[in-house]
């Protein structure tokens, strides 16, 4: 995600998007969500959200 919104940099937005069979919402999604983060901070940011939901079923659960 950040490496195709980091694309933009380069090419207009539609041309990303086309390129990556996105649309032109999701890479502006990624844009706001992800543009000020590294390729680590993002990752970082996955892992903890997915923890979050791992964590969340588990109180469903008990």
């Amino acid at each position: 995600m950040v490496r195709i919104e980091r694309e933009t940099d380069q090419d207009s937005v539609a041309e990303v998007a086309k390129r990556h069979g996105v649309s032109d919402a999701t890479i502006y999604i990624w844009r706001k969500k992800f543009g000020q983060l590294d390729t680590d901070e993002v990752k970082r940011l996955k892992a903890l959200e997915a923890e979050n939901v791992r964590l969340k079923k588990l109180l469903v659960a008990a």
